[in-house]
């Protein structure tokens, strides 16, 4: 019965230890396991909301790096074409032609990554075509007659193997331009990548003069074709020539695997 003492009420307390039955204390572990479980979710999501946020902070990261590559080499680009615009002679100005595409073809391969929704992987497909685009537009001048032919599957390659291989069909490209058709000659330039298995194979072919009879592409002096060879070394690759009716360059590797750095 309860009393009042003091303007307060005071309750009879009960010793007597409460008889927990089965069913109640099935309940009690349920409700302790909800509540665990609870506490043990919203933990989860807020440490998955970190971890998200985290990683879309080091992607913009990323892509302003590989933006900012773009951007210095682009001024690369630009300053070499203002010195060759100073140059009368016109091998030493060709020589500043070649390296600016030399560098844009690298500049191309990080605006790639910028622009794509993978930064790991470079969609080539997309890249080969911007590319011959730039170069046409570069060796304009005499060439309204050579045509473009394509076959060239959607292949994604990660950035170790796209700057060689990029520096590669700059030189195999190049090199079609300024020798194959000599005097305004009609002619047509072949672009081929294919990928087999784990095989990729990218083939560069014109319908113009060809090599000389004696070409031997182990003692050439060139150095574009001293380049190529370097590079595909470097992918661990093969590279095989044709001379007939034109050339034809077939290089054939391996996407390149590198160990993740910390």
């Amino acid at each position: 019965m309860a009393s009042w003492r003091d303007g307060r009420c005071s309750l009879p307390r009960n010793h007597q230890n409460r008889d927990w039955s089965l069913e109640d204390q099935d309940f009690a572990a349920s409700i302790s396991y909800m509540v665990s479980l609870s506490l043990e979710t919203s933990k989860r999501e807020e440490a998955q909301k970190q971890i998200t946020h985290s990683l879309e902070e080091k992607e913009i990261l990323l892509r302003e790096v590989h933006h900012r590559v773009k951007n210095n080499m682009q001024i690369i680009v630009s300053l070499l074409n203002l010195q060759s615009n100073t140059i009368k002679n016109r091998e030493m100005k060709d020589i500043f032609k070649e390296s600016q595409n030399r560098v844009r073809s690298m500049s191309m391969i990080h605006e790639e990554v910028y622009q794509s929704d993978d930064l790991a992987k470079i969609d080539f497909q997309s890249y080969i075509k911007h590319f011959i685009k730039s170069l046409s537009q570069t060796y304009s001048t005499g060439l309204n007659n050579v045509g473009w032919m394509g076959d060239i599957d959607e292949v994604k390659l990660n950035i170790e193997t796209s700057i060689p291989c990029g520096l590669i069909l700059n030189e195999l490209l190049s090199n079609s331009l300024k020798h194959a058709f000599k005097d305004g000659k009609d002619g047509k330039i072949w672009v081929k990548l294919k990928e087999e298995h784990d095989e990729i194979r990218l083939e560069v072919t014109d319908n113009g003069t060809g090599l000389p009879d004696d070409f031997q592409l182990e003692k050439t002096s060139t150095l574009g074709l001293e380049l190529v060879k370097n590079l595909v070394k470097q992918l661990n690759g093969k590279i095989e020539v044709k001379n007939e009716n034109g050339t034809s360059f077939i290089i054939t590797f391996k996407e390149l695997k590198y160990k993740a750095r910390v």
